[in-house]
């Protein structure tokens, strides 16, 4: 008995997939903001005030500008890498059209 079936595969559909969406980063990006313009106002007015006050309110406000948009970023950074995470894992087969060897 010999065997000469031929085996057609059938097309594989593309996976659907519920890939999360983009985070919204709004109210952070807005509340960063407002943060840093505070600590701006703060630097402006210390420096307003006299020397001994710039002196002791201008460094602090200044790192906690830079620690704001540190944070605000590494935030985004971990945003970002937690949903290519997510699209690394999947992976599509597409269609082949009829006619393609």
């Amino acid at each position: 008995m010999s065997d000469d079936s031929v085996i057609v595969a059938a097309p594989v559909a593309p996976i659907e997939i519920n890939r999360p969406e983009k985070p919204n980063r709004g109210f952070s990006k807005r509340t960063t903001l407002l943060n840093m313009a505070a600590g701006w106002i703060a630097i402006a007015v210390s420096m307003a005030l006299g020397h001994e006050m710039a002196t002791l309110i201008v460094p602090l406000m200044v790192m906690l500008i830079l620690s704001l948009a540190g944070v605000y970023q590494g935030v985004g950074h971990l945003d970002l890498r937690a949903l290519s995470a997510v699209g690394a894992h999947v992976t599509t087969q597409p269609q082949k059209e009829e006619g393609d060897a």
